[in-house]
């Protein structure tokens, strides 16, 4: 219950926005180790697994070394009614964020940053691909 609690709290900047209408936290293995849906029509109509997560950021990771982009901070994907975004916590875990339109694109990405370092204090895990997650 403390767990639930502590996400919770962390996620606060970004379940507050008005558009997020998901926030999903998988492992590496893709379990998912919170979630949260504004609506349970969010919970009906969001499908999204833990393995597509992990299969997207892998497929994402790759892109980013061969296109020399740098370390792999967001994974931003575009849809007529709304935006996905996958943030990296370092090499165990995955933040995911559904919104609708209605959503500011800007400061959504401002609270995710804030929201995975927060979350990196609490999940721990190993520096994505050996390249720090976010700039100091």
């Amino acid at each position: 219950m403390e767990f639930r609690k502590n996400m919770e709290t962390t996620l606060a900047g970004l379940t507050s926005l008005l558009g997020v209408n998901a926030v999903i936290i998988s492992d590496m293995e893709g379990n998912k180790a919170y979630s949260w849906y504004r609506t349970d029509l969010d919970k009906r109509d969001i499908r999204t697994s833990g393995e597509e997560l992990v299969s997207m950021l892998k497929f994402s990771q790759a892109l980013g070394v061969n296109s020399n982009i740098g370390g792999l901070t967001n994974v931003i994907v575009r849809g007529s009614r709304g935006v996905a975004i996958l943030a990296p916590l370092r090499d165990s875990f995955i933040l995911f964020v559904s919104a609708d339109q209605r959503a500011n694109l800007a400061l959504l990405l401002v609270r995710i940053r804030r929201a995975a370092e927060r979350l990196m204090g609490i999940l721990g895990g190993e520096r994505l691909g050996g390249e720090a997650y976010l700039s100091p």
